[in-house]
This record gives C-alpha cells, structure tokens and sequence, in this order.
C-alpha cells in the first residue's frame, strides 16, 4: 500500500487465494500465484521479460526467498523483510552477480516509526482494509494463535486497553 501510495505500480506474488483476493481488493492491479507457472510467465511480460526494478520479499518462506532474485531484473534492488532465521534455503545465488543485484535484508524498524507516521499522517494510504481481525486486549492469546494459523486472515489487530 505504501509503494502504491507513492505512485509505484505494485505486483504481488501470494500463494494464498484469500490475500490474492484482498490485494485486488485493495486495488493492487496485478495480483499473481508465485506457485502457478502460468501466472510467472504473465508477470514476466508485464515487463516486457526485463522483470522488476524492486522486489521486496515479506514472507521467509523458502520457495519466495528463492524467487525474489528470479523476479528481479537486472540491476535491481532485492530487498528481505521476511523473518526467516535460522533457515536454510536453495537459490540461484549465481543471479545475485549475474544480474548485479543489490541485496539488502531488514528485520526491525529502527528509525522507520516516526517516517511511517507522517506518511500515513499525510492521508495518502488506508491501511485499515488490511486487517481482517480485531481482538481484545484480553483475548491476545487467541490473536496470536489465529495469526500463526495460516488460515483467511492478513493482519491481526489487537486493542491495547480494550
């Protein structure tokens, strides 16, 4: 949403039907299967085959940590925000040079608040279509376990003080 915001033309790759569905609700325009051959070779010729300047990659699942550099064209910035530590993934590392990638990982948001405040201060971005749960204070447990359950939900909001 940040990145559409801003005037970026934004593609998603979920394996998820349901978050599919809200990122097209969101009007994200290009919404794809990562898991789906048909739906890669589509998104390739979005670009003409030169793929995507930016990729960010927010799952830490070990297919999209993989197939962030797949996506990413040449001289492109592949970015990992997905928590991920500890494990162990196969990927095409010779893309990293082949391509002259640059590659950053980001886990943490320091100095990051007091940015995302003003921008979302600035009214450009909604962010609340993409929680799907809200939750008590006193029923935390339960978000949590929701959240970890890879069932239909996107983020989980819980009211401190509720």
């Amino acid at each position: 949403l940040a990145a559409k915001g801003r005037g970026a033309t934004v593609v998603v790759f979920e394996p998820q039907e349901f978050r599919r569905k809200k990122a097209a609700e969101l009007g994200i325009g290009h919404v794809f299967d990562p898991t789906s051959p048909d739906d890669l070779r589509k998104s390739s010729q979005l670009t003409g085959g030169d793929m995507f300047d930016v990729v960010l990659e927010t799952a830490g699942h070990p297919m999209a940590v993989a197939q962030a550099l797949e996506l990413a064209g040449h001289h492109a910035r592949v970015v990992y925000v997905g928590i991920n530590v500890g494990g162990k993934v196969e990927a095409p590392m010779g893309l990293i040079q082949a391509k002259a990638l640059e590659v950053q990982g980001i886990i943490g948001s320091v100095n990051l608040w007091p940015q995302t405040i003003r921008f979302l201060s600035s009214g450009g971005v909604d962010p609340t279509p993409i929680v799907s749960d809200h939750f008590a204070h006193a029923d935390s447990v339960d978000a949590f376990a929701l959240s970890r359950s890879g069932g239909k939900t996107t983020k989980v909001h819980v009211e401190i003080g509720s």
